[in-house]
């Protein structure tokens, strides 16, 4: 257990900057900064939390990045893995698309922004555009819709390699240690599938760096048919297409083989009706905005505040995974030892406060995943405690509740606002 030192981020501020307000997302492109392309499993900044701000939604648990340039246009980079309790990066750049016109290269411009509930993208060239939208289909399976149009036939080629390097700070190296090196049980592959690729990953309980059950998976599957090799830790996907066409693309983090198996006719559904689960998306985003801003007296500038205070709690939002069975929200994805679905009470209040106004069913999910672990009468390791609300709660319970944790934490509680939070939900 590390000592927690920050409190919830922007609640405050999203309380006092409520608008009336364009509820169109369209609207606030690039609120948050998601550009970035990590070059290491643990890309830290200044202050140990990872340095770039991937885009999660609707309690997923792996993130997005926005190419920051060239070299890293066609993808969405960095792919953020929640690795139970830490995020950790898999990749610079997986799943990048480039294009390719009578055996020559397209030279596309780029345009990238985010939106709330979005990342998208705008390659231009001559006689080949290409637009690309990333939104959150379920809880663990992110879609892409890519729209390509051409009057001519083009080759596609996705390629994508996991990284090696371990950790640095500021973009500056702390070490020279490899990921295989660091944790030689982690046997990270790449296998092609029917209709995509996965990436397995083997067990590893390092209690502060880095969990997996020897069960999880990150799956890709296309809605075209492709031809993958694969050349150890990387690999190229290619197909062909005759002229403008619109295909789309799953990237599903599966974190146990029982999520493995429930997944598959999710994302079978998704490629069948993607229409509809992008239309589900922006829809709701479009609500949590209608919702929340509301206040007539913001400026602009307020108003911009309170959009991006609702997409980092949205992004803070964790769906039910190991010994947290409801919904949550934790104090920072991006945070090293706040990410996963670690859950204070101390935030929980505060954030359920904020997220009533436009998130209000996550709001209760958030406090319920708190209560549900409340000490009951006869617990077998604190019957003295009944009632007492555990200062921690994570997917892993503590050694002395059978787990193998270290993050769970049962001591120095915060003193609760509880009642403060219930009322306003």
């Amino acid at each position: 257990m590390k000592i927690k030192t920050i409190l919830t981020p922007v609640t405050c501020a999203l309380l006092i900057s409520f608008s009336v307000h364009a509820a169109n997302a369209d609207n606030y492109k690039n609120v948050i900064n998601r550009t970035g392309a990590p070059q290491y499993m643990k890309d830290y900044d200044y202050d140990d939390h990872q340095r770039f701000n991937p885009f999660f939604d609707l309690g997923a648990w792996h993130g997005h990045l926005l190419p920051d340039g060239p070299n890293t246009m066609g993808g969405f980079p960095g792919v953020a893995l929640l690795t139970e309790e830490y995020i950790n990066f898999m990749a610079s750049n997986f799943d990048r698309l480039t294009v390719w016109q009578d055996g020559k290269k397209v030279d596309f411009t780029l345009e990238a922004y985010s939106i709330p509930g979005a990342l998208v993208q705008k390659l231009t060239a001559k006689d080949v555009q290409v637009e690309m939208t990333l939104r959150f289909a379920t809880p663990r399976t992110s879609l892409l819709e890519t729209k390509i149009t051409s009057n001519k036939p083009l080759d596609l080629v996705w390629d994508g390699e996991l990284l090696e390097k371990l950790e640095a700070k500021e973009g500056k190296p702390l070490s020279d240690k490899t990921i295989a090196g660091e944790y030689p049980d982690y046997q990270r592959k790449i296998s092609a599938t029917r209709d995509g690729l996965k990436v397995t990953f083997g067990k590893v309980r390092a209690t502060w760096d880095l969990l997996t059950s020897g069960e999880s998976e990150y799956q890709v599957h296309k809605s075209l048919p492709v031809q993958t090799e694969i050349n150890g830790n990387r690999f190229t996907s290619k197909a062909h297409i005759n002229g403008s066409t619109t295909l789309y693309t799953t990237y599903s983090h599966l974190l146990t083989a029982q999520e493995v198996s429930k997944e598959q006719m999710q994302i079978r559904d998704i490629l069948a009706r993607p229409a509809f689960y992008l239309t589900a998306s922006q829809q709701r985003w479009e609500e949590y905005l209608k919702k929340g801003l509301t206040n007539p007296d913001a400026t602009p500038e307020q108003t911009r505040v309170a959009v991006k205070a609702i997409e980092t709690l949205n992004g803070n939002w964790r769906s039910p995974g190991g010994a947290v069975k409801f919904n949550t929200v934790t104090p920072s994805v991006t945070g090293r030892w706040f990410s996963g679905n670690q859950t204070w009470p101390w935030d929980t209040w505060k954030q359920a406060f904020a997220m009533a106004h436009f998130n209000p069913d996550i709001a209760k999910e958030n406090i319920r995943a708190v209560f549900s672990w409340q000490i009951q009468p006869g617990d077998r390791v604190r019957p003295q405690d009944v009632g007492f609300v555990p200062d921690l709660i994570a997917w892993n319970l503590s050694p002395e509740r059978g787990g193998d944790g270290g993050n769970w934490n049962e001591r120095n509680t915060k003193p609760s606002l509880a009642a403060w939070s219930v009322m306003e939900v």
